[in-house]
């Protein structure tokens, strides 16, 4: 039975440093929100055309949501720092 003890996760790192989890989110959610703007041409939404133009992308909002709630997890002090899912 090996002694050394196990490695611990400490998190994701970039080439600069660590995750900015918020940073992240708000780029998730602004990329999210400028697929309104698309015309969609594949998947469900490319029945709808041209009338979907003004709504963001559901997928990209579902995942603009996630890093939403993994910077929360990760940073629970940056609250402040991210727009709320109620006002997406």
């Amino acid at each position: 039975m090996s002694t050394a003890s196990p490695r611990r996760w400490t998190g994701l790192r970039t080439a600069a440093g660590p995750v900015d989890w918020p940073a992240t989110a708000a780029a998730a959610l602004a990329h999210a929100q400028a697929t309104a703007e698309l015309i969609p041409l594949r998947g469900r939404a490319s029945y709808v055309g041209e009338r979907a133009v003004g709504n963001p992308d559901a997928g990209a909002m579902g995942v603009a949501l996630l890093f939403w709630a993994l910077a929360l997890y990760r940073d629970p002090t940056s609250r402040h720092r991210l727009t709320p899912p109620a006002g997406i």
